[in-house]
């Protein structure tokens, strides 16, 4: 096809020129191309990465300001949920990307959420034993309240453990 070509027959100094170089002269020139084309893809695909890995951090605060509220909680189900953050930019960011889901990144924080509730009822199961109290089924809040005072934890934390410890059955 090149030695063909009119801009071939036409030139002279193109003549001179061996076929073996021409070929690798063109072989230089299709490797750079497949190259750059390398890049520009692993350009776009480290930038899907960098997207989806925002929209998730993006929904992961959205679901920690609603757990600051008070809308997101350990018992919350995703079927009550779902209403409140579906018109939300960062949920909708989300959808669609590779990675973890909607569904996903909120059980992560419930589960988290139940976690902590579960290790502050340690926390505090240790506390009142040192204290020689126990927690029953008619011991109401303000009284385990009064005992756990001094403890070091966030007063929700306190509360949300009452509620845990209130309604777990006992062994």
């Amino acid at each position: 096809m090149i030695l063909s070509a009119p801009a071939f027959r036409q030139s002279t100094e193109l003549h001179h020129i061996e076929t073996i170089d021409i070929l690798t002269v063109w072989e230089d020139y299709s490797r750079q191309l497949e190259q750059e084309h390398e890049q520009e893809i692993k350009k776009i695909r480290i930038e899907r990465v960098r997207k989806a890995r925002k929209a998730r951090e993006a929904f992961v605060a959205l679901l920690h300001e609603l757990k600051h509220d008070g809308v997101l909680t350990r018992s919350s189900k995703w079927r009550d949920l779902y209403p409140k953050i579906k018109k939300d930019e960062r949920y909708e960011n989300l959808l669609g990307l590779q990675g973890s889901s909607p569904l996903d990144l909120w059980m992560d924080v419930v589960d988290d959420m139940q976690d902590e509730v579960e290790r502050g009822a340690e926390k505090v199961e240790q506390y009142l034993k040192q204290q020689q109290k126990v927690v029953e089924i008619e011991t109401k809040w303000e009284e385990v309240e009064e005992w756990i005072k001094d403890l070091t934890m966030e007063p929700k934390l306190k509360r949300d453990v009452y509620d845990f410890v209130s309604s777990t059955p006992k062994q």
